[in-house]
């Protein structure tokens, strides 16, 4: 065997292993931007979830208002704690980490905002709720529709998880914008509850 055959065998088998570890970098890549792609796409459901029971509570609450004439305080405590009810468990944590997916952390900041605002907004709800008219519960429970409308409908519509043989794909871009419009939602239903007297 001459020198330039035992060269070429080199580097052909150098080239074939630095396109194995080339592969399976850009698959470890793939899988660690699915994964955290998903628990996003996780904790984004969750919150849709919460804030769809709480609309659907509050609807509910103010369609058979008159039957429950005057909401006492303890009967306000009770409501809210069916309303709110992970409060009685413990929470779960999203924590920060080093992100391949690169909105990752806008969507962190997100989910971190929402949270802040929604606690708030179920806080003053279990304190307004033995003041508010009718009226007022039943504006209430319309700014809850257009909020979660707007979260789930124009906000999340367009996920999707695909499998292509072994590998698994995550479809997951809500719209920044829209994501924002939600907050400054809460920020104005919490600000409309703090304003009851």
């Amino acid at each position: 065997m001459n020198k330039n055959s035992v060269i070429a065998g080199c580097l052909f088998l150098s080239l074939v292993v630095n396109a194995f570890l080339l592969k399976m970098y850009f698959d470890a890549k793939h899988n660690q931007v699915t994964l955290e792609k998903g628990i996003i796409m996780n904790e984004f459901i969750e919150r849709e979830k919460g804030l769809r029971n709480f609309r659907a509570f509050v609807g509910e609450l103010a369609a058979k208002y008159d039957e429950h004439v005057p909401i006492s305080k303890e009967q306000s405590s009770l409501y809210w704690l069916l309303a709110f009810r992970e409060e009685s468990i413990i929470m779960k944590v999203t924590y920060e980490i080093q992100a391949d997916y690169e909105p990752y952390n806008d969507y962190l900041g997100f989910i971190q905002q929402f949270d802040k605002e929604y606690m708030a907004i179920g806080n003053h709800f279990k304190s307004r709720l033995p003041l508010m008219t009718k009226e007022q519960l039943a504006a209430f429970a319309s700014r809850l529709d257009g909020t979660y409308d707007l979260f789930m409908n124009q906000a999340l519509r367009d996920w999707r998880i695909s499998r292509t043989g072994k590998k698994v794909d995550v479809r997951f871009e809500p719209r920044k914008e829209i994501l924002n419009q939600v907050i400054q939602e809460l920020i104005s239903i919490r600000e409309e509850l703090e304003a009851l007297e």
